[in-house]
């Protein structure tokens, strides 16, 4: 799922792999085969399915291929009061 921004209003697309290398494409919300289900308009996120095999690969991938964390000044700007 992406961010469609240029277009008004605004919503959001869909592709799909099976192996992070070549993703079809399945359209924006209510114009290809994903629906807008039990909500009004599109929102953030996305599940996918992943099998015990796709685990392991992206664990092992990862554990490879460490990124750092580098705080962004609208993170910065976020301050939690109670």
């Amino acid at each position: 799922m992406y961010d469609v921004y240029s277009i008004h209003p605004h919503n959001f697309a869909f592709v799909e792999t099976s192996d992070f290398v070549n993703f079809k494409n399945l359209g924006r919300f209510n114009e290809g085969v994903m629906k807008t289900v039990h909500f009004t308009s599109p929102k953030h996120g996305a599940v996918i399915h992943l099998t015990a095999e796709e685990v392991d690969k992206l664990e092992n991938y990862w554990q490879k291929n460490k990124r750092k964390y580098i705080p962004m000044p609208s993170v910065q700007m976020n301050i939690i009061t109670k």
